[in-house]
């Protein structure tokens, strides 16, 4: 959908002097009045009442998704799953899904300019935490145009979340539950994996567990604990299923047994990832990030055909956990032995 504030915003006319320029006011020069036409037409601008700025309402058939590290996030299984339940669900529902990566804020145009120029009827906002919070993309949340954003909060839009703190919680209270009272978490620079970081150590240390830190580097964590007492806890818990994976393969290939030795969790494991041998062995978290995908444009387009429902809530797509078979069971291991 466009409006005449849409056009105002492109070329820096004030929206009276849009309106006369569509209306062919005599006090409107030929260059203004031609630049203004352009813009409509490029927009798809339908002018339907004369006296109305709302009555241009125009359903374009097309819904936008920013993704501003379009390129790394490709490289994750994880996101690739959840661009393609966006496709699936605005396929399912006949309309057009525009992708908008880094390169689509190139020549100074802010994204909700070129947002508009791509006629989209609303946008899916899918940003790291720094890029989201830092008023890059203001302009776009404090108008009126159809927003979901996913796993960020803005005031007075849906948000889409996968239930970060949700499942951390599940997954530490299941490994207390196994007896692992000191655990091992991978350690990443990432401002998102230290927000990670800081929700896994306040849950922990709501349960009276330990948390010690160690380097995410899946390749060097065989020779960087030596032995499995060396870590200084029963388990060692991954961001995602795949490191998780990794991990264990390798330490069975040093000889360790897993979890006779040491334990594996991972905060993480995509669905897709779940069908392997190893994949159904780690103990996880499953997510389906095609289903938080198609959730997120499913409520798009439901608020740009009733934008009364656009509650501003916060909608959790939460995981399954999945015990596997690498956390052993250390509360019945210790049974077993008392006997």
């Amino acid at each position: 959908m466009a409006y005449q504030k849409d056009i105002s915003a492109i070329l820096g006319l004030s929206i009276s002097t849009v309106s006369k320029a569509l209306k062919g006011y005599s006090d409107i020069s030929e260059e203004t009045r031609q630049r203004v036409l352009r813009t409509a037409e490029d927009l798809d601008y339908r002018f339907q009442r004369e006296d109305s700025v709302q009555g241009s309402v125009h359903i374009s058939g097309a819904v936008g998704l920013i993704a501003p590290a379009l390129a790394q996030m490709l490289e994750s299984g994880y996101y690739r799953r959840m661009l393609l339940g966006m496709a699936e669900e605005a396929a399912r529902e006949k309309r057009d899904l525009v992708i908008m990566g880094e390169e689509s804020a190139a020549g100074g145009m802010s994204w909700s300019v070129r947002s508009i120029a791509r006629r989209v009827d609303g946008l899916c906002i899918l940003a790291r935490g720094e890029d989201f919070y830092r008023g890059r993309f203001a302009q776009i949340l404090e108008n009126n145009f159809p927003v979901v954003s996913i796993e960020h909060e803005a005031a007075g839009h849906i948000a889409i979340c996968s239930g970060q703190r949700k499942n951390i919680r599940m997954m530490l209270t299941w490994l207390k539950s196994m007896g692992h009272c000191s655990v091992a978490l991978t350690a990443c620079r990432s401002p998102e994996s230290k927000r990670t970081g800081a929700i896994f150590r306040s849950e922990a240390e709501k349960l009276a567990m330990g948390v010690r830190e160690v380097e995410e580097s899946v390749l060097v964590m065989t020779e960087a604990v030596g032995r499995p007492e060396d870590l200084e806890a029963s388990c060692v818990v991954f961001r995602t299923c795949e490191e998780a994976e990794q991990a264990v393969r390798r330490w069975e290939k040093a000889g360790w047994n897993v979890p006779g030795d040491i334990s594996a969790a991972a905060l993480e494991g995509v669905y897709d990832g779940l069908g392997r041998e190893m994949g159904a062995r780690i103990a996880c978290v499953r997510t389906d990030p095609a289903a938080i995908g198609r959730e997120a444009v499913r409520r798009l387009i439901g608020i740009t055909e009733h934008p009364e429902t656009d509650s501003g809530e916060r909608i959790l797509v939460s995981g399954e956990l999945n015990t596997g078979e690498t956390v052993a069971d250390l509360v019945r291991n210790t049974l077993e032995k008392v006997e």
